[in-house]
């Protein structure tokens, strides 16, 4: 089974000229065979929920389905410790991709299965590769299940919550049956629409007679889908409606093989979108060598403003993810096997990339994670401390790598980027009460100020921005769904959360 790496997004400011990474707790999870954490999520208990699969049967994964690989889902409270262990799948392999907080008790998992036995609906007109998506509550029973796809392979899924309080999950069908009946050709992208009760209200196939593919999906602020993905060997970026019709389509790259993983939407409505380019042509121009970092910025309607690539002369790879920071900054998360060109720091074999560049593509910062082997970070965020939390994969132990229990373990990272500006409000602390909420928030000052403050959802969308015109500032939350969001300004990032039940 392929595995795809996933990337979420690194909220905290980092410094535009120098950062020092402060490692708070790095921490091993699995057993003695191979385990790959692939998302996470925090809870409204205040603790974690880590994704991914295993082929362990020892160690801290305790019991084994299949034999072969099982999805595996950790409880982890806010020290990182495990609270509990969920395995679930068929008699073959299975592999959690995504993991969002729907409710404060109820949890969505998308990923892939190819076990002919599981989920149940999997047993007619199905193939080996489908997607899956399915309901957990926090103690871990399964509520349902339920497969996505064709009679062929389907792969590579990604999951958002939209604002109508349904999932919305995109990847990559070779089907042309079930939810893929609207099949173009050879591989499409595929977009399927489901209820809370897993329930399909639509799908929808995007492509053309040869091969294309979504890696990402993000929901613009008025509504509209972002897609990133591949379309014959170039990077693609769809634009479409609420119900999937597509408004506008681009490729961008040059003569060899590019493809893109992740996209997002900037302040001023324009959209970034990340990949990897081997071409030294077109929108390679600049590559360093091998497979480089391709960073294309659009206007609302897909035109080209600028693009740049990033990288060394080892390869660069897997821009997993993009991360809008403000003043339409954005931060890049990766992978390197580089140690020159704009990479510095690499610890060993590969390393987590992670690189801040300004509205124009500048570099303003960049520095590496990881050990002497190959270190793999899938998702990152704040965690519940508002420190930096990253989780992925590493077959590392040593360097920032520790108690690893074989070949390959999930790896979870708290860590401060140490800055120059503070965690405050243009120096002035503030705090956020009742937290968590309900209907509203109280935001409180010592001192008056005439900054802006803004909050974010777990993806980076801008959710509320108003300025302070009044001391204490009464925060409606009516509109927001249950979970954590970030709040604070451009010019000190977003270290503090609110918390909506």
């Amino acid at each position: 089974m392929k595995l795809k790496y996933i990337l979420f997004c690194l909220i905290a400011f980092i410094n535009a000229i120098s950062a020092q990474v402060v490692i708070n707790q790095s921490k091993c999870f699995g057993g003695s065979g191979l385990d790959y954490a692939e998302h996470y999520c925090l809870t409204s208990s205040g603790g974690y929920l880590v994704c991914g699969c295993t082929t362990s049967m020892d160690g801290d994964v305790s019991a084994s389905i299949s034999g072969g690989v099982d999805i595996w889902i950790l409880k982890l409270n806010s020290a990182l410790n495990i609270q509990s262990s969920y395995l679930y799948g068929g008699s073959v392999e299975d592999c959690a991709l995504g993991i969002i907080e729907f409710s404060p008790n109820i949890f969505i998992v998308a990923g892939i299965t190819n076990s002919p036995d599981w989920p149940a609906n999997g047993s007619s007109g199905y193939g080996d590769d489908d997607l899956f998506v399915m309901a957990i509550d926090s103690s871990g029973n399964e509520l349902w299940s339920r497969r996505l796809g064709g009679s062929n392979y389907d792969r590579y899924p990604e999951m958002i919550k939209t604002r109508d309080g349904k999932i919305l999950i995109s990847g990559m069908t070779n089907s042309a049956n079930n939810e893929a009946a609207s099949s173009h050709g050879r591989q499409d992208g595929l977009l399927v629409k489901v209820d809370t009760n897993g329930t399909v209200i639509w799908s929808k196939c995007i492509g053309t007679i040869g091969n294309e593919y979504f890696n990402n999906i993000y929901e613009a602020n008025n509504g509209d889908l972002l897609l990133a993905g591949l379309i014959g060997s170039e990077l693609w970026a769809v634009r479409c409606d609420s119900i999937g019709n597509v408004l506008w389509q681009g490729s961008y790259g040059g003569s060899n093989m590019e493809e893109a993983y992740s996209i997002t939407e900037l302040g001023s409505g324009r959209i970034v979108l990340s990949g990897r380019i081997s071409s030294i042509d077109g929108y390679g121009t600049g590559n360093h060598g091998s497979y480089d970092i391709l960073l294309v910025c659009l206007d609302s309607m897909g035109g080209v403003q600028w693009s740049r690539c990033y990288g060394g002369s080892n390869g660069d790879t897997y821009s997993f993810s993009i991360f809008h920071l403000q003043d339409d900054e954005v931060l890049i998360g990766a992978n390197t096997l580089s140690f020159d060109g704009d990479v510095s720091g690499n610890h060993g074999y590969i390393d987590a990339w992670f690189l801040h560049v300004d509205s124009v593509g500048n570099i303003l910062n960049s520095y590496c994670l990881g050990g002497a082997s190959e270190d793999l970070v899938f998702a990152m965020g704040l965690d519940q401390h508002g420190d930096n939390l990253m989780v992925g994969t590493t077959f590392s132990n040593n360097g920032m790598v520790s108690g690893n229990h074989g070949q390959s373990d999930y790896w979870v990272v708290s860590y401060t980027a140490l800055q120059s500006k503070i965690d405050e409000l243009g120096g002035r602390s503030f705090t956020i009460y009742p937290n968590p909420g309900n209907d509203y928030v109280v935001i409180k000052f010592p001192e008056e100020t005439s900054q802006d403050l803004y909050i974010k959802d777990m993806t980076g969308r801008i959710i509320k921005h108003f300025s302070i015109i009044e001391n204490p500032i009464n925060c409606r939350l009516e509109d927001m769904g249950p979970g954590i969001y970030f709040i604070g300004s451009p010019e000190v990032g977003y270290q503090r959360y609110v918390k909506v039940e």
